[in-house]
């Protein structure tokens, strides 16, 4: 006897002892028995491949999480389409990335990039230590070691945020700033006061000379 259930047409056994069932549409051979099988409209084929159904889609459609050929299309910079955890997957060629939207975007940080994520429509690159992005390109922006941040301004030029008691000093041979240790500044005040301490300090040290002197004859 050679049955292969309510979805098929016919059966028969191959030479080495298969069962091979004949099935009608939406139907499809899984184990010993036919199968409903549909993945909607956009398919080629649907099979059973170890208990699992398998939707061979049209082009630019993909087997969804449901079993069911859907829409996958990243653009014309993907090399492929698929599903997984309910949401389109692009894969797409080099220096190009997936957006919020499903397509695949250009997303070159340059070189000195570490990486370049694309967030809905817009670019956001983390650059490397010494660079910051700056019109979707890492750009070369170093106050050195004492700097809490570096901005580049529209001419390319650093202009830096430094630590207490460290300042911005422009190089000299760039209008690019640098943070450097403040030098010490004595206000007029100060001076004046340590001109007095120091004449009063000698006035003390000879008045003592003295008493000493007058002390001994």
């Amino acid at each position: 006897e050679c049955d292969c259930g309510l979805g098929s047409k016919g059966c028969h056994y191959n030479k080495d002892g298969e069962k091979i069932c004949d099935c009608i549409a939406g139907f499809a051979q899984n184990n010993d028995k036919c199968e409903w099988c549909f993945c909607g409209a956009h398919v080629t084929s649907c099979t059973f491949k170890n208990n699992k159904k398998v939707c061979n889609c049209s082009e630019n459609y993909s087997q969804n999480d449901e079993g069911q050929c859907e829409d996958c299309y990243c653009g014309t910079n993907s090399t492929s389409c698929t599903f997984g955890n309910n949401k389109k997957v692009c894969t797409c060629l080099e220096n190009y990335f997936q957006n919020d939207y499903g397509k695949c975007v250009e997303c070159d940080c340059g070189y000195d990039a570490i990486k370049c994520h694309i967030d809905g429509f817009f670019k956001i690159c983390t650059c490397r230590e010494g660079y910051i992005a700056k019109d979707g390109k890492c750009e070369r922006c170093d106050c050195g070691p004492k700097s809490i941040s570096c901005e580049l301004t529209s001419d390319n030029y650093t202009r830096c945020t430094c630590l207490v008691g460290y300042g911005a000093e422009r190089r000299t041979w760039k209008v690019d700033e640098y943070c450097k240790l403040l030098p010490v500044v004595v206000s007029a005040g100060w001076r004046t006061a340590g001109i007095v301490l120091i004449v009063l300090f000698i006035i003390t040290l000879v008045g003592f000379g003295f008493f000493v002197f007058k002390s001994r004859q």
